[in-house]
Formats: structure tokens, sequence, C-alpha cells
């Protein structure tokens, strides 16, 4: 079992605890696999942000006052295009996980609970890079007024 599996790496680690600093405790399949999510997530959050011109409040939303008025139209029209994709994978995301699970992360989910979690926590995840960029935008349409 896993529990068995961690327990057991964990033992052998503490007993070679004090010979060379902290003991060296091994990852587990599972935890590779939500550290692979993780890392999937983060490096499609970064993408977004390229795509948007940069993360809020530092490439765009840090110099919006300066930008001219094309400039702002353009990047209008950008976090308007981000919102409307994001929500259509929102809205297909929620509809069916299962067809967005490529590295089989979901199918191979230790329990029904966990793969609810990896499901809620994408949700969240692309909801809040929704408010986020909805943010940037209310912040170019007070700008344009």
């Amino acid at each position: 079992s896993l529990a068995a599996e961690g327990a057991g790496t964990l033992r052998g680690s503490l007993s070679d605890f004090g010979k060379s600093g902290l003991p060296k405790i091994e990852e587990t399949p599972v935890q590779k696999s939500f550290k692979a999510a993780y890392e999937e997530s983060a490096a499609g959050i970064g993408k977004a942000e390229d795509a948007a011109g940069g993360t809020p409040n530092t490439k765009i939303g840090g110099n919006l006052g300066n930008q001219t008025k094309e400039q702002l139209f353009k990047s209008k029209a950008s976090y308007e295009k981000l919102i409307q994709e994001h929500t259509v994978k929102l809205k297909d995301y929620i509809k069916n996980p299962d067809a967005y699970d490529d590295q089989g992360i979901l199918k191979n989910a230790p329990s029904p609970e966990i793969r609810q979690k990896i499901i809620g926590g994408r949700i969240k995840q692309l909801r809040k890079q929704i408010d986020k960029q909805q943010g940037e935008l209310d912040k170019i349409n007070e700008l344009l007024k």
C-alpha cells in the first residue's frame, strides 16, 4: 500500500538522520504525479501571463497609465480574448475533466476524494486566472473612459 511504502521510506530515512544532516525522504509515485501536475499548471499560468503581456501589476498592469490609447485598446482586446478562452476552457473542464487528463493524473488518483480535490483545484485555478484578467481589463476600461 502507499501508506506502507511511505512509512518504509520514512523509517529508512530516519535511521540515517544525523549521519549526513536531514534525512532524505523519497517521493512516492503519487507525490511525483501531484508534483508533475503542479509544475504543468504553473507553466500554463506563465504562458497565459506571457500571452497577456506579463503578470498583472508588472508589465501591463504596472504601466497602464503610460500606454497610448492605441496600446490600451490592444491590451483590452488581448484580455478580452484571454478571458473568453479561459471561460470556455473552464466550462469544458467542468463538463468533462477526464478529457483534459492527458497525463493520467485523475485516472490514477488514489481515491475519489483526491480526484475531486484535483478537479476542484484546477477549477479554482482557472477561475483565479479569469478574475485576474478581468481585474486588468477593468483597469484598462477605466483608463479608456
